[in-house]
């Protein structure tokens, strides 16, 4: 499971400008007009359930890609997923090449292709006399046309990329595992430290990797301490509410030490829910994995 800021892949190559979704999204922010990946959505749930990955989105449906053709052999948006919310408020979302509130940078995209207009509480679809048109559920939209929007129902957009329109109950649906998720036991705030027995969260970082389990324990405000055993070297970091109160690696403390966690690519971990004494300074988690990732990533390049 990846981080949706950083797997990013490059749009195809046409007259249209970058995407919209390079900015540092946090755990569960859709960036403005762009796509996270669905899949990372689903591990999502899988670990803290579908209920709490839900409740922190905002009450608006997505669009999913379900189906893409191939741009020099290379899809953009399959598996990725958009919010659909209008930038500047209201109820009706534009769908197009450049400038949307959900954007598809793809080349038979038509800058302006089509509406999502929510009427009472109903969403509708129309196209905007779009190069390539538009389809719901096989059909075609002829222009001016409005049709109406059920759960689940399949846009195809210039038969190039078909969008599957899910409301909050769908999307809810859509990702509950089928396996009870994985839980932190958190300890309660109040609680004395002999009152709640804190059953380990751990693994090895092969099969999860920190910057993931970071992620979580910051969307979930978890208090506690993730102790690291690698090759190289102990590690700790100590949490208080999802902020980093303090984190060493080794002989090295602070951010510095996360990055060293980051580049690990064995080990073990463990979490464990914990009273943590609040200090003067924190670190927000997104952050600094997002900065880390850069390093690392300029890092890789130089060699």
């Amino acid at each position: 499971m990846h981080p949706p800021a950083w797997r990013s892949p490059t749009p195809p190559r046409a007259s249209s400008p970058a995407r919209h979704d390079t900015g540092p999204p946090s755990a569960l922010t859709f960036p403005e007009g762009g796509f996270i990946d669905w899949t990372w959505l689903r591990e999502a749930a899988r670990v803290v359930g579908a209920r709490a990955v839900v409740d922190v989105l905002p009450a608006e449906p997505v669009l999913v890609a379900r189906r893409e053709r191939p741009v020099d052999g290379r899809t953009y948006l399959l598996g990725r997923c958009a919010l659909v919310r209008a930038r500047r408020g209201g109820d009706v979302v534009t769908v197009g090449r450049i400038g949307a509130d959900v954007c598809l940078p793809l080349p038979t995209v038509s800058k302006r292709h089509l509406l999502l207009e929510r009427r009472r509480g109903r969403w509708s679809v129309s196209d905007v006399g779009s190069s390539n048109g538009t389809r719901v559920g096989g059909r075609k939209v002829r222009w001016g046309e409005t049709v109406p929007l059920a759960e689940g129902d399949l846009i195809g957009v210039a038969d190039h990329v078909w969008l599957q329109f899910m409301l909050p109950d769908g999307l809810l649906a859509a990702l509950e595992p089928a396996v009870p998720p994985l839980t932190f036991t958190a300890h309660e705030p109040g609680a004395s430290d002999g009152s709640r027995a804190a059953a380990p969260f751990q693994g090895t970082i092969v099969q999860t990797e920190l910057h993931e389990l970071l992620q979580l324990v910051e969307l979930n405000r978890r208090t506690g301490e993730l102790v690291v055993a690698a090759p190289t070297g102990d590690a700790s970091v100590r949490v208080r509410e999802g902020r980093i109160v303090e984190a060493t690696f080794a002989r090295t403390t602070g951010p510095a030490a996360v990055d060293r966690l980051l580049a690990l690519r064995a080990g073990t971990f463990r979490f464990v829910a914990c009273p943590v004494e609040p200090t003067a300074t924190t670190h927000a988690i997104a952050p600094l994995l997002l900065e880390a990732a850069r390093r690392l990533d300029g890092a890789a390049k130089a060699s």
